[in-house]
């Protein structure tokens, strides 16, 4: 991938992921001229802190990333975002919805036999392969991108 095509999909993300009223709470005590001066600001700064980032990584490690990987790196590097902003943030970068193309029917991966089944089915069983069970599905998750990033 070329650095114009990651810097475009890098601004298109931040654009699809962004809510600058969600980061920036103060905005709304502010006049709405001002609030759009800062609101365009924000925006360009997270576009090329987290351009910037990535074009200095290597080129083959871009390709073989991960959400949670690319996420560890924003904050190691101080992107200030919220978790739940950066991390979806990582994913629209990653996965692009420009380059999904499938006509195929997706089926459910775990598939629920009985009512009790767990929709977390496969991580719990990667989680008993650690020797650990989760118990929660906050514990659960932490597990899961634990697991994905080994």
């Amino acid at each position: 991938m070329s650095k114009r095509e990651l810097k475009k999909r890098v601004k298109a993300a931040v654009l699809r992921v962004l809510d600058p009223m969600e980061e920036l709470p103060f905005l709304a005590d502010l006049p709405i001229a001002e609030a759009e001066r800062v609101i365009e600001e924000f925006i360009s700064e997270v576009q090329e802190e987290c351009f910037s980032i990535l074009s200095s990584q290597d080129a083959t490690l871009i390709s073989m990333v991960t959400p949670p990987v690319l996420y560890a790196t924003y904050r190691q590097h101080g992107v200030s975002l919220s978790r739940e902003t950066l991390f979806k943030l990582c994913e629209e970068i990653l996965f692009d919805e420009a380059e999904i193309v499938c006509d195929v029917e997706m089926e459910p991966i775990v598939e629920m036999e009985e009512e009790s089944a767990s929709p977390y089915a496969d991580r719990e069983e990667l989680a008993v392969l650690d020797g650990e069970t989760p118990e929660s599905e906050e514990d659960d998750q932490k597990m899961y991108l634990v697991t994905m990033t080994l």
